[in-house]
């Protein structure tokens, strides 16, 4: 059974809470294991928030990681309110969180990134401990075998995406995280999600139809989060119905998205081969029952 871990900022949008979801809803028909949640900004609400959804499905006490030095300013939108039904307050930190899950696992894990990757950039500079007599880097290449990332705009060179360049400290996590992390990366790009609409027809009942609602969108999102969250759980890009494209991707300065195509890359993003209404008709088919 696939492991896996999700990285997600839980802030600015309500797709991370549809990529959740989905995941969920795979946890629960034991198609996957989530080993736990990993939040790479910081709210008050944000823990309780994620803890809501998953306790919605009957899940209790799944690990999760808040970074608690990336503070964003303003009002969240849906966190506050979607708190209300969690009372939880223990959390670790994240670089420990996935230092104790890795370390522990006796299978290969893979995470599954849908937000800024200060975290793992954290990871990979996280020295031997307690936890683990391997640092960061050699941690990762020994227990994970794959990282998904919903991030970049590879259809046109040089553009900007917001998880990867959304502020200096993002761009610098980008860079290193695209030069530096040792085991293969599949990046999904903006310009996949952009115009396939997802959670148009969650129960009127439902928390996830609340944090939709609640963001503005209760006739669905984009679908960045959730695409890139079933693409990993299917693992087969032929099945999930994409055309993979390998070599190796870089982040510039800017933020800008760079791609260097190389049939032998570790690198690789993956291009739709059908219409958008084929994806997000496959993320509802899991996400509205």
């Amino acid at each position: 059974m696939k492991r896996i871990i999700l990285e997600t900022d839980w802030w600015t949008d309500c797709d991370d809470a549809a990529a959740l979801k989905l995941l969920i809803e795979k946890h629960k028909k034991k198609e996957i294991e989530l080993l736990g949640v990993s939040i790479n900004t910081f709210t008050e609400y944000s823990v309780r928030s994620v803890d809501a959804v998953l306790i919605a499905d009957g899940i209790q006490n799944m690990p999760i990681g808040i970074n608690e030095k990336v503070v964003h300013k303003g009002e969240p939108k849906y966190q506050k309110p979607s708190s209300r039904y969690s009372d939880r307050t223990e959390y670790e930190n994240p670089v420990k969180m996935y230092r104790r899950l890795l370390s522990e696992s006796d299978e290969p894990v893979e995470i599954i990134s849908i937000g800024f990757l200060n975290n793992l950039k954290w990871l990979l500079e996280s020295k031997a401990d307690e936890l683990s007599p391997l640092d960061g880097t050699q941690l990762v290449k020994s227990k994970v075998k794959k990282l998904w990332i919903m991030g970049g705009k590879w259809d046109e060179d040089g553009k900007k995406e917001y998880n990867l360049s959304a502020s200096e400290l993002a761009v610098e996590s980008a860079i290193f995280v695209c030069e530096s992390w040792p085991t293969p990366i599949v990046f999904s790009g903006f310009e996949n999600g952009i115009n396939t609409i997802s959670g148009k027809n969650f129960p009127k009942y439902s928390i996830i139809y609340e944090i939709f609602s609640v963001n503005g969108h209760p006739e669905g999102r984009c679908s960045w989060d959730p695409m890139v969250s079933l693409l990993a759980v299917t693992d087969d890009f032929e099945k999930a119905g994409y055309t993979p494209v390998y070599g190796k991707a870089t982040i510039d300065k800017d933020g800008g998205s760079h791609f260097t195509e190389d049939s032998d890359g570790r690198h690789c993003y993956v291009k739709m081969n059908y219409p958008p209404e084929y994806y997000g008709e496959l993320i509802d088919n899991i996400i509205c029952k």
